[in-house]
This record gives structure tokens, sequence and C-alpha cells, in this order.
């Protein structure tokens, strides 16, 4: 809700500035004198508009991009911590328990602690550490037989796969648009708009409306970019919805494996 009334804030006060602008510059120049350039102004306008609106729309791409990026990483992280939980249960049972227990502590660990630290641009030591231990579950696997090697070189590329997808996830969390970009944003906005000044509308409140309209535009793609930019902070944002499904998965397959125990127990 914060973000939807500071995007309100900020198209107000876009609109309040240009439309204060072109009030004060009627108050300085003579329509007649401003209507001496329209050809010169109307070319002009036409080209920085083009320019303008194609950078826009390269940085709407790139942020929407990397949005979906992150999002994608997130599934594909939870799915791995889904997949070595399915592959558990073919180990020693001592070491499925281990393995079990790691899981769920990292899953608890990644939407506890990381989550929050991702907003700031930081990453869990407690996730770190929940890695560190999946890790050496498997590093004191010894495989002896075809399916032990076989379910142990399944479960290592499936961390592998993991820990390779939280990293993407980290440095989404802190790759934004750069300052400088930024910069040519803004400028590039005011410059737009203040093109619109040099027309000598003989109506000033149709041309009032015309600048404001301009302005909210520019100012709701600029809200757009920033509330995109940075995929896991703010109200439009990467949840960790992945993660809490798949712990309740955890507990639907341990219901299930349990069931099918259960049946083969009654059948021998």
């Amino acid at each position: 809700m914060q973000t939807f009334l500071l995007a309100f804030a900020i198209v107000v006060g876009s609109v309040a500035l240009s439309v204060g602008g072109l009030w004060l510059t009627r108050r300085l120049v003579s329509p007649s004198l401003l209507q001496r350039h329209h050809d010169v102004a109307g070319f002009l306008i036409a080209i920085v508009g083009l320019i303008y609106g194609v950078l826009q729309a390269f940085v709407v791409f790139v942020v929407w991009t990397q949005y979906e990026d992150a999002k994608g990483a997130v599934e594909r992280e939870a799915n791995c911590a889904a997949d070595i939980y399915h592959i558990s249960y073919g180990l020693s049972p001592a070491l499925q328990t281990t393995v079990r227990a790691d899981l769920r502590a990292y899953v608890n660990d990644v939407v506890t602690y990381e989550w929050p630290a991702m907003s700031t641009g930081k990453l869990s030591p407690e996730a770190d550490r929940s890695t560190d231990r999946l890790w050496f579950d498997f590093s004191t696997m010894n495989p002896t037989t075809p399916r032990d090697t076989a379910l142990y070189q399944e479960a290592i590329s499936r961390i592998n796969e993991m820990g390779n997808s939280r990293r993407q996830r980290l440095l989404a969390s802190r790759d934004g648009v750069p300052p400088v970009m930024w910069m040519i944003l803004i400028f590039g906005g005011i410059a737009t708009v203040a093109f619109t000044y040099f027309f000598g509308a003989e109506n000033l409140k149709a041309q009032a409306l015309m600048t404001a309209l301009l302005a909210t535009v520019i100012a709701m793609v600029l809200f757009l970019i920033a509330a995109l930019d940075y995929p896991f902070t703010g109200d439009v944002c990467v949840t960790p919805d992945a993660f809490q499904r798949v712990g309740d998965r955890f507990n639907s397959i341990d219901t299930n494996a349990s069931e099918q125990m259960t049946g083969q127990s009654k059948k021998q």
C-alpha cells in the first residue's frame, strides 16, 4: 500500500511541477513569441521524445527481465530442495534423517532470515551454514552400489543447481539500475516535459492538460522502473511463497511415504 501511495505522490508532484513550469513560462514569455518557433520546437520535441521513449522502454524491459529471472531462480531453488527431499528417502536411515532435517532448516532460514536481509542487499549467515551442512551431509556418503552412486550423483547435481540459483537470487537483490542511468532518465523526463513549454497554444488550459498528461506518463514509467529495480524490495517484490510451499510439500512427502510404507508392511 505504501508503494502505491508513493506512486500517487510522485505523479501528483510531477504534474504540479510541470504545470507550474508552464505557468511560469507563460508569465515570462508571450504566446505570440512562442508561436514563432513552433516548427523548430515541434521538430526537436519529436526527436527528444522518440529517444527518451526508446530509452525508457529499454530500461523497463531490462528491469522486468531481471525481475522475472529472480523469480525463476527462486522457483528453481525451491524445486531443487523438494527434489533432494525426495532423494533422501533412498539413503541410509541415519543419513536420510539428517538430510531432511537440514533441508527443513535451510528452507526456514531462507524464509526467516535471508528474505528480510535481501531487502537491504545482504545475505544470511544462517542460510550459509544450512547450505554447508547439506554439502557436509553428502560428503560423508560413501556409495558402494550402482543404486547408491546414482542417488549420490543426482543429489549432488541438485545441490549444485540449488546453490547456483541461490547465488543468482542474491545477486539480483543487489543489482539495480546504475545511478548514471537514473540521472539520464530523470533529466530526459524533465527535458521532454520542458519542450512542451515552447508551444504557445491559445488555450492555456488545454496546453496545461496535455503537459500534465505527458508528465503523468513519464512519472508512472519511472516509478515502474523504480518498483521493479530491486526484485526483493518494496511491495512489488518476489515473495518467499515458493519456499513456503516447499515446506508444506515436505510434510506431504513424509505423509505419503509413511502411508506407502504402512501399506507395504500390511501386504507382507
